[in-house]
């Protein structure tokens, strides 16, 4: 936050649909990993299908429980307008 590094308190998983990509998030370069597991590319597959775009990576977080979470973002409430 404003150019200062911190721990992050969640586990992260990044997949790309391009080999040995990386990432970088919140000042840390992620390895991504390659390809989707079944179950995301079917997910991919569908979300392409349905809304007539590509997606090339996803980006998963995992919290260890409800006290810790990120709030809205502006890109979400462009995303509801749209609906």
């Amino acid at each position: 936050m404003y150019g200062r590094t911190f721990p992050q308190s969640r586990q992260i998983a990044a997949y790309s649909t391009t080999p040995n990509a990386t990432l970088k998030y919140s000042g840390t370069t992620i390895d991504m990993n390659y390809p989707f597991p079944p179950v995301l590319e079917e997910i991919r597959r569908r979300l392409e299908q349905e809304l007539g775009v590509k997606f090339n990576h996803v980006m998963l977080n995992r919290y260890d429980d409800g006290n810790i979470y990120i709030g809205w973002v502006t890109v979400r409430s462009q995303i509801w307008r749209r609906a």
